[in-house]
């Protein structure tokens, strides 16, 4: 049976929408990729060697051989990453970290060469595969720099948390991009999603909810308005 947000994906590609399942790959990923010197950063005296299994083919497109037998592969990590006190500890050196990415170039000049670094942390966080690159790639040609900031800044405050509740897609075409939430008819927003979905709205990114009925395999979609449900 087809996943609703797959019957969704396949709407809006009938629309002219280039479509990629988005959830966390994207924040995660951004994250990584854009914050992997602050995170991994040995000066940080929270720092530690961690070691981390393979995640599978799903989810990583590293080969199991770059992984060691006893300890994994080794990354280095705050013990308190992902929290609310790891922002508030490190909050000024993560200000200054975006603040260049913020004063620079293009943010997708940079994604490539973040991408090959940030490999290790990736990987912890489940993204170290081509669709969350290409997803993300995708993410970065089109929202707007100051747009992707937010959004990183936004996720590292409180990331164990806050990493969850995105949409379960990322549309676009050359002139505008939407994230959207897929929900069949008895389908509610988690409170997770609800405080994305106000974030988003308060931060003017787009984004919508596509509420399958209950005729949903007779291809008949209502589009919600998102101020009017969260």
């Amino acid at each position: 049976m087809l996943r609703p947000e797959n019957f969704a994906a396949e709407y809006y590609r009938k629309l002219g929408y280039q479509v990629h399942i988005c959830e966390r790959r994207l924040i995660n990923t951004l994250v990584a990729a854009f914050l992997w010197t602050v995170i991994c950063d040995s000066d940080d005296p929270l720092s530690r060697i961690c070691g981390i299994g393979w995640r599978g083919e799903r989810f990583s497109k590293l080969d199991p051989s770059s992984f060691d037998e006893r300890y994994g592969l080794l990354l280095r990590l705050p013990i308190d990453f992902g929290s609310r006190a790891y922002y508030t500890r490190r909050n000024e050196t993560i200000e200054e970290w975006v603040d260049l990415h913020r004063r620079g170039g293009q943010l997708i000049e940079l994604y490539d060469y973040f991408l090959e670094v940030s490999t290790g942390l990736r990987e912890y966080l489940w993204v170290c595969n081509t669709e969350s690159e290409e997803l993300t790639r995708a993410a970065l040609e089109i929202i707007p720099k100051d747009m992707v900031i937010k959004m990183i800044m936004w996720t590292i405050e409180d990331f164990w948390d806050r990493h969850h509740g995105w949409p379960d897609l990322f549309i676009y075409d050359n002139k505008e991009f939407l994230f959207v939430e897929v929900k069949s008819p008895k389908d509610r927003l988690s409170l997770d999603q609800m405080r994305w979905f106000k974030w988003a709205i308060e931060n003017h990114i787009p984004c919508e909810i596509c509420r399958l009925n209950k005729k949903q395999a007779q291809s008949r979609i209502a589009h919600n308005h998102v101020d009017d449900i969260v």
